[in-house]
């Protein structure tokens, strides 16, 4: 019989918080970045594909059918929010998870930061404008390269450990 695996593709974050047993964190932006060193690792493998809703695993399910190596490739189509109902027993959920997830905190502590230097620039002085431009370019780096090193800074915050 072959290895049967269930894939999160949810985000890191969304994983620790709560996720199947046995379940593997690997989120889609990794599985996009990285497709034929996943399919590698998903060789000869039977692949249950799981998201919160299904729509990333379905979207995890296309970057990967390309690859034959893999067994086969199935989406759980109702995402794990059903799963949980169905499993309760099969779930690990961490025990701080009514914290705000940490994707949303960059977005909040950016959102912040360009609001905050635009008021300066425009009440105190133009050069502060230059520190929007920072944070615009600084969040495009971390889009493309998928390393944010904000995210980093606030994930070893008291209030997310």
């Amino acid at each position: 019989m072959k290895e049967q695996i269930i894939l999160d593709v949810r985000s890191h974050e969304e994983h620790n918080q709560e996720h199947i047993k046995w379940s593997i964190d690997m989120p889609l932006s990794y599985i996009e970045s990285r497709e034929a060193k996943v399919a590698k690792l998903l060789k000869w493998k039977q692949v249950l594909i799981m998201c919160r809703t299904g729509r990333r695993a379905e979207l995890a399910q296309q970057i990967l059918a390309p690859h034959s190596e893999i067994e086969s490739l199935k989406v759980y189509k109702w995402g794990i929010l059903e799963y949980k109902k169905e499993h309760p027993e099969e779930m690990v959920t961490w025990k701080n998870s009514s914290r705000i997830p940490i994707m949303r905190q960059v977005l909040i502590a950016a959102g912040s930061l360009v609001l905050t230097f635009l008021l300066l620039g425009y009440f105190v002085s133009p050069a502060f404008l230059l520190w929007v431009l920072f944070v615009s370019g600084w969040l495009m780096f971390s889009g493309i390269s998928g390393n944010c090193l904000m995210a980093t800074i606030l994930w070893k915050m008291p209030f997310n450990t």
